[in-house]
This record gives structure tokens, C-alpha cells and sequence, in this order.
């Protein structure tokens, strides 16, 4: 794909100033995310630094990611770290494999990776015998880690029995449907069906278009994303004027309301899992269904509709903009183009706090520490940079297939 710009000249200029704001921020210690992560630490600022020395033309940037990998390490030596792909060792691996492909890392990393290879097929077995399928936190992330190690043996085992549990564990409804369940309330066990790209569905679908690429998984994997889909499409609002057109969960015990927009919960991950299902499947039903709901969500602009409190790329302006940038890339849709321009500029319009990086902070319970300034991708200013990159320059942002946005 060839990238597009969608701000020039003046109107790219204070996106560009924010992106050398949160470089001069991240390359310092005070700036940098306490944990490994690369979706909430130290690997998603690195992978920032390196893409943003790419835009800016300045290697010394790129030699500080090389240290703070090597602290990285450190850490997974001196204490005991998650294994989870949001903020432990998948995702590490899953970072430094994408800067190994980019060319950014020119060191042979198999033998770096091969310990860590064999550690995340033993967690993504006890996973999936614990049915968790959790994107964030369980085996649908393990297993987007693996998908880059698929020419491993042991990789490959271990996608093929996640594939298999899978097919096992889908519940199979009316019109040839096919669904996966998940704990929705923990106080009482209510089980139901999440249908987000952060932890439920969504993510298993797009998972699942992203085996089908590989020949061995592909007549496995396509009758799951085709009964998937036909359930997602189900599950969307039948009344008209309705301010989103998908529930975020699916409840025995409540009846669906609207979700919030936003990458984690919502519309655009049910959109991008119909996109890549298209891909994956050939049936441009499924591209007319991303459309439709792009179209629509490119309308949701007030906060009451959206949910929307913060800039950061999780679930705030961000990640928005981000997602609508991608499928303007994809399809040409003008509603996704102007939605990605509004979503930026309201972006900007968060810097706006004294003691934030670079005016940002990001909004936590208040029991988390409420509002506050953070360095990381999922959630701060390493998140927010990368998005600004994308829109302001013609590198492909191939970073964001991390969060399922890019194919």
C-alpha cells in the first residue's frame, strides 16, 4: 500500500511540533513507562523512537531505542515480569520482531527470541485451557505474537491448537452463526458474548483472518470467520437513529446498549473485523457492512454519543482518528478522510494541561490516580505520536498491526 498524506504544509504543523514535543519528552528517563510492555511500557516508547527517526532523520534516536531495549532486558532478568502481549513478553517479542522486519534491528533475533518463543506456547496452552481468549490479557494476543513466528515449529503447533480450541469452544446458533462466550461479570459468573477488539470478538476475528493468510489454517480458519461475521451482523441495532450501531456486550441479564466509540469497545473494531474478514474471504458483503458502519460512526461527534474523554489511542481521540485514517488508506471513503481530519484536530485541542507531556494527560479512575501524564503507547504520548506520524508523513504506519488496525 502507498501511504497518503492527509495534513500538508501548514495545516501539518502543529502535529509536527507535538511529534518533536513527545520525542525530546520519551528519549529522557523521567518520560519513559516504568514496565516492559509494549502496549503500556518501555517497547511501545521504543517503537516510537524508531519510527520517529525514520520521519525525522535523526539516528541518534534510534540508538536510544537500542538502550532502552537493552533495559528492557535487564528487567525480564532481574524480576518477574507478565507474559501477556499488552504489557509483558509477548509483546515484547511481538516489538522486536516488527523492528527486526522493518530493518530498524539489523542483529539476528532468532536467537534472542527463541527462549521467549517457547515460554509464550506454554502460557498460550495453559490460556487456552483456561478458555481464555482474551486479546490484552489471554491467547488471542499470544497468538497475534506467534503469527510472526509461524516459521517455528513450535509456533506453528502452537497456533494450530489455538485454532483447534477455537473450532472446539465456538457456540453455534441459528443461520449457521458462531460466537465465542467469556466471563462478563466476575461477581456472579455471567457469562455472554464481548464483542470488542481489546478483550472479546472482534479480535478473535481478526485473528482468525490473519491465520487464514497462512495455507495450512486457511480452510480451518475461514468457516469460523464466515459464521463469526454472520453473528456480528446480527447483533447490529435493527432500529434506525440509534447512536451506535453494535452493543458492546451481548448479556442474558441486560439488554444490549450503545457502545462507546473508541479502538478498545465499540463499532470501529466490529468494522475493522468486517474488513479483514472481506480480505480474508473474498465476500464483499463484509466490506459494504465496514463501510456502513464507518459512515456511520464518521457522524458521532458529540461527546454525550462517543464516550470520548481523553487523546489517547486506547479510547480516546487518538486511536479514533487513527482507525479512520487506516480505512480512508483502505477504501477512499471521503466520510473516513474528514472523520480522520476531525478526530486529529480534536486531538491537538487536548493539550491543554500545564503539567501534562507536552500538554496531555490521560483520564483514570480516580481510585487509579485520575487524571494524569503518560508515556506510553496504548495510553499516552508514545500512542499519540505515532498517530501524528501517520498522518503527516507517507511511512506506512505498519506499527499499528499490534492493535489489529493494520492488515
Amino acid at each position: 500500500m502507498t501511504w497518503k498524506l492527509i495534513l500538508t504544509g501548514k495545516d501539518a504543523v502543529p502535529c509536527e511540533e507535538k511529534i518533536h514535543q513527545f520525542a525530546e519528552i520519551l528519549k529522557n528517563e523521567p518520560g519513559r513507562a516504568s514496565g516492559i510492555g509494549l502496549l503500556t511500557g518501555k517497547m511501545g516508547i521504543v517503537l516510537f523512537l524508531y519510527y520517529y527517526s525514520l520521519y525525522a532523520k535523526r539516528d541518534e534516536f534510534k540508538d536510544i531505542g537500542f538502550e532502552i531495549i537493552s533495559e528492557i532486558f535487564d528487567q525480564i532478568e532481574a524480576d518477574e515480569v507478565p507474559h501477556t502481549f499488552c504489557e509483558g513478553l509477548a509483546g515484547v517479542g511481538w516489538g522486536l520482531q516488527h523492528l527486526a522486519d522493518r530493518g530498524f534491528v539489523e542483529t539476528d533475533i532468532d536467537d534472542i527470541l527463541a527462549e521467549l518463543d517457547g515460554f509464550s506456547s506454554e502460557v498460550l496452552h495453559r490460556h487456552i485451557e483456561e478458555r481464555n481468549f482474551d486479546f490484552l490479557q489471554g491467547a488471542t494476543g499470544i497468538g497475534l505474537y506467534l503469527l510472526n513466528r509461524n516459521q517455528l515449529p513450535a509456533a506453528t503447533g502452537s497456533l494450530q491448537l489455538l485454532l483447534d480450541r477455537l473450532e472446539q469452544n465456538c457456540i453455534h446458533g441459528p443461520g449457521k452463526t458462531i460466537h465465542w462466550e467469556t466471563c462478563i461479570d466476575p461477581s456472579d459468573g455471567t457469562m455472554g458474548c464481548n464483542l470488542s477488539i481489546s478483550h472479546g470478538m472482534s479480535a478473535i476475528v481478526n485473528l482468525l483472518t490473519r491465520m487464514a493468510r497462512i495455507e495450512r489454517f486457511r480452510r480451518q480458519a475461514i468457516p469460523l470467520i464466515e459464521g463469526a461475521c454472520r453473528y456480528l451482523s446480527k447483533q447490529q441495532f435493527a432500529e434506525q437513529g440509534r447512536t451506535s450501531c453494535f452493543p458492546g456486550l451481548i448479556s442474558p441479564k441486560e439488554q444490549p446498549i450503545f457502545s462507546r466509540l473508541a479502538w478498545c469497545y465499540g463499532d470501529l473494531g466490529v468494522a475493522l473485523g468486517f474488513l479483514r474478514s472481506s480480505e480474508a474471504t473474498g465476500n464483499a458483503t463484509w466490506i459494504d457492512t465496514a463501510r456502513k458502519i464507518f459512515a456511520h460512526s464518521a457522524n458521532r461527534r458529540e461527546p454525550r454519543n462517543t464516550g470520548v474523554h481523553d487523546a489517547c489511542v486506547c479510547h480516546g481521540t487518538a486511536g479514533i482518528a487513527h482507525i479512520f485514517n487506516r480505512a480512508f488508506q483502505q477504501t477512499g471513503d471521503k466520510h473516513a478522510h474528514d472523520a480522520a481530519l476531525y478526530w486529529l484536530e480534536d486531538t491537538l485541542n487536548h493539550a491543554k494541561y500545564s503539567d501534562g507531556y507536552a500538554g496531555y494527560k490521560m483520564r483514570h479512575p480516580e481510585i487509579k490516580g485520575g487524571w494524569k501524564p503518560e508515556a506510553n503507547l496504548l495510553e499516552g504520548i508514545a500512542g499519540i505520536g505515532l498517530v501524528f506520524i501517520s498522518a503527516v508523513s507517507i511511512i506506512e504506519p505498519a506499527w499499528d498491526k499490534c492493535l489489529m488496525i493494520g492488515s
